[in-house]
C-alpha cells in the first residue's frame, strides 16, 4: 500500500483540476481467522484478543515502521450467525488507514 501510494506522487504533481490538493488514503482489511471450529469457549476467547491484537497492531507498526504508523484502526466483530463454518471461525474484520498529508500539484487553489 505504501509503495503503491508513494509511486502516484509525481503523476498527482502534474495534475490540473482546481483542487486544493491530493490526499492519499490507504486502506487495508485483515480477517481474524481460525482453524477451529466455533463454539462458546473460542468465541469468549476472541472478545479477549481483539483489544489485544489492537495493542500489537499500534506497537509493531511504530517499532518497525515509524512513518507507517496507522492513523486509523477499527475491529467490526461479525455477528456469529455470517461467519461460523464448520470447520473455521472468522470471528473479526480488521480495518487498518493510513493517512498521508496533502500534495499540493499545479492546479491547486492557494
Amino acid at each position: 500500500m505504501h509503495e503503491q501510494l508513494q509511486s502516484l506522487e509525481k503523476e498527482i504533481k502534474k495534475y490540473e483540476e482546481a483542487t486544493k490538493g491530493v490526499i492519499r488514503i490507504g486502506l487495508h482489511t485483515i480477517t481474524s481467522y481460525s482453524s477451529q471450529k466455533p463454539d462458546t469457549q473460542l468465541l469468549k476467547a476472541f472478545k479477549y484478543c481483539i483489544p489485544e491484537t489492537f495493542e500489537r497492531f499500534q506497537k509493531e507498526f511504530g517499532k518497525k515502521y515509524p512513518s507507517l504508523k496507522p492513523d486509523f484502526i477499527i475491529c467490526w466483530k461479525i455477528p456469529s450467525k455470517i461467519v461460523e463454518t464448520y470447520e473455521c471461525t472468522y470471528p473479526g474484520l480488521w480495518a487498518v488507514t493510513k493517512i498521508y498529508p496533502a500534495i499540493k500539484h499545479h492546479g491547486a487553489i492557494k
